[in-house]
């Protein structure tokens, strides 16, 4: 019975509504608020602009419901002591400025235009701090082989996940880079990227970098790759083999004298030579 009585009051204020557009005109939204990460004692704007012959108001949702913050270019008395109204008002823009900004000022806030569909956008203010610290882990596809070096193959996917302390979602903001050339992604917050290995990145480096969106502070970490390809894998195979009797032939040389047999056999004749002369030299005294 509830949810019948809601949906009929629904449907009423849904047809007043039209009925005022289509007296009135209707509003249309030029630009809606998004998210924003500020630090404390730092400032944060929210934007919304609009046409129409009807101003943007501004609320904040507070445990007692939306409590209104502004009606046009004018901040209620003694709601937000820290709050200003900014924009050309003359094409509709009424941006909510918080400066310095609190941490009483996090949270959701509502932008509302009468007459337009739908009335209102919501957004968000997130206080956030500079990131302390990043680490990349490897998650697929390589093997830590000592510090920051691992061994990965040729035609491998590598997937890296880049963990930051300090500054969380959604105000981290993580970039990938191979050396200095950055890594394409489909978002600013990509923690975790898959790389497909070839024999190019033997030796390169790849990095993340950590930050947020209020400040200009950065930390980075980064792996080194060395990647196994078959033909290197190929030409060490080979080149081993080839070495095997070079050395052998080296270590028999050292065992034989010209065609004359071993070193042994030789040292021996020669000793039998002394002992005769000197058992001749006995028998002639």
């Amino acid at each position: 019975m509830y949810f019948k009585f809601q949906y009929l009051v629904w449907g009423i204020l849904s047809s007043a509504l039209d009925i005022v557009q289509a007296v009135t005109g209707s509003s249309v939204w030029r630009e809606i608020p998004t998210d924003v990460c500020a630090e404390e004692n730092g400032h944060a704007t929210l934007t919304c602009s609009g046409d129409g012959q009807y101003e943007i108001s501004w609320r904040k949702q507070t445990a007692n419901g939306w409590e209104s913050i502004s009606s046009g270019n004018s901040i209620l008395y003694g709601v937000c002591n820290t709050c200003q109204i900014t924009g050309n008002h003359n094409v509709g823009q009424y941006n909510l400025k918080i400066d310095p900004v609190s941490l009483h000022n996090a949270g959701k806030y509502r932008c509302e235009l009468f007459a337009a569909r739908p009335y209102h956008h919501q957004a968000r203010i997130v206080i956030t701090y500079p990131c302390r610290d990043a680490e990349i882990k490897v998650i697929h596809g390589g093997t830590h082989q000592s510090e920051s070096t691992y061994t990965t193959e040729e035609g491998a996917e590598m997937t890296l996940q880049c963990i930051a302390t300090g500054c969380e979602a959604p105000c981290q903001n993580i970039t990938w880079y191979k050396d200095d050339t950055l890594i394409p992604s489909d978002s600013d917050n990509s923690s975790e990227i898959t790389i497909s290995v070839s024999r190019d990145d033997h030796g390169k480096r790849i990095s993340c970098k950590v930050g947020n969106k209020a400040t200009q502070t950065y930390r980075e970490d980064h792996i080194t790759l060395v990647v196994q390809s078959e033909e290197a894998l190929s030409t060490y195979s080979t080149k081993t083999s080839h070495d095997r009797p070079a050395i052998a032939t080296q270590h028999e040389s050292e065992f034989h004298i010209g065609n004359g047999g071993s070193v042994q056999e030789g040292s021996l004749h020669k000793v039998l030579l002394i002992l005769m002369s000197i058992a001749a030299l006995v028998n002639t005294s």
